[in-house]
């Protein structure tokens, strides 16, 4: 838990924070503080600190598995002597090949545009 840098009455600027914050969110820093606003707002800061850090171990597992299943979907496509990236031999529901057509679609029309009109 975080140290309080002082203690009593909360400072023009901590008021001002606390506005920000919505009272159901801040409701439960106020509760783990008895109420003290200061130190609500440094376990409110703590927190959204070790969300930071959780969340950017996530990005870098998120990328690291995803690359990971592109090299392995990679070599099934070329054991199948494929001339296209893996993606393209998948097989799509009806959904899924109809968001492809739009999409591509779409990059057409872009590319069919004068650059002076993109």
């Amino acid at each position: 838990m975080p140290k309080s840098n002082h203690s009593g009455e909360p400072s023009s600027h901590e008021k001002i924070r606390a506005q920000f914050i919505t009272q159901s969110r801040l409701k439960s820093y106020l509760s783990a503080s008895s109420g003290d606003l200061p130190k609500a707002l440094e376990l409110y800061d703590w927190n959204n600190n070790a969300s930071g850090a959780v969340l950017s171990t996530t990005t870098m597992i998120e990328i690291a598995a995803r690359n990971a299943m592109d090299m392995q979907l990679t070599l099934w496509a070329q054991k199948l002597n494929a001339t296209t990236d893996w993606f393209d031999l998948l097989k799509l529901d009806g959904q899924g090949a109809q968001a492809i057509s739009v999409q591509s679609q779409i990059k057409q029309l872009v590319n069919e545009k004068p650059v002076a009109e993109r």
